[in-house]
């Protein structure tokens, strides 16, 4: 029998790994399920993953981590194409009005697919993943941008197909007071300088941290947090040379007990030369904590005069930035970071737009028209101010 789901949510590693993605779409399904007036959505993933309140089914196919894909450039790639064909059926069979995603390949095979079989669904594309759609029907299809950085890039589409509206976040912290001390006794009277992301060289940069943070002046104690990759055991490697065995904390961490971590650290730093959103940077001032990163138009416009941008073209420079930093701790700056990030990116602040967004998508089907604000920047230079 068809789903009574107008909307369905589909992400390929939900329910294998927990990266930003898997958590937005995890999060968001949550909060949407219980927002009264509303139709909940469904999620389709590719991996074991349930939650209270929210209808998901699990779609067969190879995750990029399957030791036929593992490694590969394109074992990504794979997966969203096994994921497609894994849906096929239920697809066909359930016809959602609505299908709203941030994996491109996969959005590119749904448009064609509709195409090719005259289906009527509309297609909701996500830009946390950095992809502007070149494949767009302006009676069906919708575009979420979580920051006006590609704005520039979709003067092709129709403005009233688009909105922005950021990424908003997950408040699950878990803190205990003991583990705190504990990592502030393990650091000892040295800075704790905490980044989040994946442990590799070129996405998140890792290895340039390292050596900033080896050549500074300061006493300081590395804590790296992320999912493992190629790079890992070289950065670990990096680490024992410079700090030594129990100079530094690097491992994987269920998103929860990050809290523990921001609450103990002393600083937050991010390399990454290329960011969609930077949601670790705002879970750090969440925390209160002095923020360094590069002065990409993605972080200024989500950060704006909360952090300090560093060029980070030597370790030289990344290491007067942390210095810097490092003094910008007071309580009174401490609050004023919370505050900022509580009034822009908490759920309690976003609800009603993320809400008017869906109530719009849910009538997508009936009007073929999505309406939205006259101009796709107008609400959040607002919700800025």
């Amino acid at each position: 029998m068809p789903s009574s789901s107008p909307i369905l949510l589909l992400c390929t590693g939900l329910g294998r790994i927990n990266r930003g993605f898997e958590q937005y779409i995890a999060s968001l399904a949550t909060h949407i399920s219980a927002q009264p007036g509303l139709p909940p959505p469904e999620v389709w993933c590719g991996g074991p993953w349930t939650r209270p309140g929210v209808r998901s089914r699990r779609i067969a196919n190879l995750p990029r981590s399957h030791r036929w894909l593992k490694g590969r450039s394109q074992a990504f790639l794979w997966e969203q194409r096994t994921f497609f064909l894994g849906m096929l059926w239920h697809l066909l069979w359930r016809r959602p009005r609505v299908i709203y995603l941030g994996e491109y390949q996969l959005y590119c095979y749904l448009y064609k697919l509709r195409s090719w079989l005259g289906l009527r669904y509309s297609l909701v594309l996500y830009t946390g993943g950095q992809a502007i759609p070149g494949l767009f029907r302006p009676q069906l299809d919708f575009v979420h941008h979580i920051t006006d950085a590609y704005l520039a890039q979709c003067t092709h589409l129709p403005a009233e197909r688009q909105t922005v509206l950021p990424h908003f976040i997950e408040d699950d912290f878990a803190y205990d007071e003991h583990l705190i001390a504990s990592i502030r006794q393990r650091a000892g009277h040295k800075k704790i300088v905490l980044s989040v992301g994946l442990l590799d060289k070129s996405t998140k940069a890792m290895h340039l941290l390292v050596a900033a943070l080896a050549a500074s002046q300061q006493p300081v104690y590395p804590v790296l947090l992320g999912a493992s990759s190629a790079d890992t055991a070289e950065l670990r490697q990096l680490l024992e040379q410079h700090f030594g065995h129990h100079g530094y904390f690097m491992n994987s961490m269920l998103h929860p007990m990050l809290g523990n971590w921001y609450a103990a650290a002393d600083l937050f730093v991010l390399c990454s030369p290329k960011e969609s959103f930077g949601l670790a940077l705002v879970e750090a001032l969440w925390h209160g904590l002095p923020v360094v990163c590069r002065p990409m138009p993605e972080t200024k416009w989500v950060l704006q005069d909360q952090a300090i941008y560093c060029a980070m073209e030597t370790p030289w420079q990344l290491c007067t930035s942390i210095a810097q930093a490092l003094q910008q701790n007071s309580p009174a700056l401490q609050a004023q970071r919370r505050a900022f990030a509580r009034q822009h990116y908490s759920w309690t602040s976003l609800a009603p737009r993320y809400q008017q967004l869906f109530q719009q998508l849910t009538h997508t089907s009936n009007t073929s028209n999505i309406s939205s604000t006259p101009t796709p920047q107008s609400s959040f230079i607002n919700h800025h101010s």
